[in-house]
């Protein structure tokens, strides 16, 4: 009986760890979004629209250098840190320092762009360095399954950078926003050295892993190339329309993206089962999810209208909602499709996919951004999520030939 017991204990432990692990790996991606929610709100309803998409533009311009110099490095690092379980600080150091390569020419192309707006120029950079350090702990806290840090680490660093714009008030502006999220990153880095040292400090040899570049290459394609697909309006927006404009855009797709994610966080945890599945199984679970969307996108950007009226006290007409919830249903159709294809080995294929969709929605959104605005922008990503489904379906047709 008592040997019984304990295998029920050891069951019962082990259920509730997995739970545990999969409700903090869901924590740390929502808490990004929540963040950029609270500061959005303070900013737009207590300053200005325009100052929330004069920040939103610089910022834009960070993630994508910040990006290039991840090279897709986490990866990488997890699949060495698997394979070499005994060797993860010298292999955590090793590309850290190997991606420092790319950082030198991100700096120096930052500086181009920003040397004429001196004000922003020195937090600006601060931001993409320490990001650049904060970003390189997640391999780490992955593989250790130590998601709360993160999580933890954004509730108090939003905290701070709270006190922090209600503390300068009147005096908000561009340049102390900028210095307000550096100090969020200050914060989170603090945390990170604080309760990640042991696994990290102190490695037995560093060297240059140039063999890094070549092994993440594929994997940075698809990264670089999914985020100017998704990112592209975006860039046209800021390049097309004002400030205000620019906010509101930023805090509507921004919510959207919750919605987008609700595939991602339905099938996360049991992602790896994806690669196991048979086509047919795979098929059911699509359906299944697509028609889950058809409930959750209007409903969803319901909820999103009722956030915008009554807490960013933002009025939008009728048709950028409709246009929403086209925007975010494509992406239960084809996100665990393109699972798939990973898992047939068709990277190249998901590749030239994404690159179709971005040259769809750009091209597309240089057209319909200047003469419709908002909704310009939400039909140019429509255009090129739809370009997906048709591409991933005549892919299919062509698998079953």
């Amino acid at each position: 009986m008592k040997h019984r017991g304990t295998k029920q204990y050891k069951l019962k432990h082990l259920v509730n760890n997995r739970l545990s692990q999969v409700a903090f790996s869901t924590l740390k991606s929502f808490s990004p979004l929540l963040v950029n929610f609270t500061l959005s709100v303070i900013v737009i309803r207590y300053y200005s629209e325009g100052l929330w998409g004069s920040l939103s533009e610089l910022l834009l311009v960070i993630n994508l250098l910040l990006l290039i110099t991840s090279w897709s490095n986490k990866e990488y690092l997890l699949r060495k840190f698997s394979t070499t379980p005994g060797l993860i600080k010298e292999a955590f150091w090793n590309v850290f320092f190997t991606r420092l390569m790319i950082l030198l020419p991100i700096i120096f192309i930052y500086i181009l762009c920003y040397k004429t707006n001196s004000g922003i120029l020195l937090p600006g950079l601060l931001i993409l360095l320490l990001r650049f350090v904060n970003n390189s702990f997640e391999p780490i806290y992955t593989y250790f399954k130590k998601f709360e840090l993160t999580f933890t680490a954004d509730l108090i660093a939003l905290s701070i950078a709270v006190g922090l714009i209600l503390y300068l008030q009147n005096k908000l502006d561009l340049q102390w926003l900028c210095w307000v999220l550096a100090i969020i990153e200050i914060t989170k880095l603090l945390w990170y050295v604080t309760f990640l040292k042991k696994n990290i400090f102190y490695p037995k040899k560093i060297i240059i892993e140039f063999e890094f570049f070549l092994q993440s290459a594929p994997f940075f394609a698809v990264g670089i190339i999914s985020f100017m697909q998704s990112k592209s309006d975006q860039f046209l927006i800021n390049c097309f329309l004002s400030d205000a404009e620019k906010a509101i855009y930023q805090v509507l797709t921004n919510l959207l993206i919750l919605l987008i994610a609700v595939p991602s966080y339905i099938a996360g945890p049991f992602i790896k089962n994806v690669y196991r599945m048979k086509q047919q199984t795979l098929d059911t679970i699509t359906r299944k999810l697509f028609l889950l969307g058809c409930i959750v996108a209007p409903i969803g950007v319901t909820g999103v209208s009722i956030i915008l009226r009554y807490i960013y006290e933002i009025e939008l007409a009728a048709v950028v909602y409709f246009l929403s919830i086209l925007y975010v249903l494509p992406v239960f159709y084809f996100s665990l499709k393109l699972y798939g294809m990973f898992k047939e080995r068709k990277d190249k294929k998901v590749a030239v996919i994404i690159f179709v969709a971005f040259f769809i929605s750009t091209s597309s959104g240089f057209f319909l951004i200047p003469k419709y605005g908002i909704s310009g922008g939400l039909c140019a990503s429509i255009l090129g999520q739809l370009g997906i489904v048709t591409l991933v379906f005549f892919s299919e047709l062509q698998g079953k030939k």
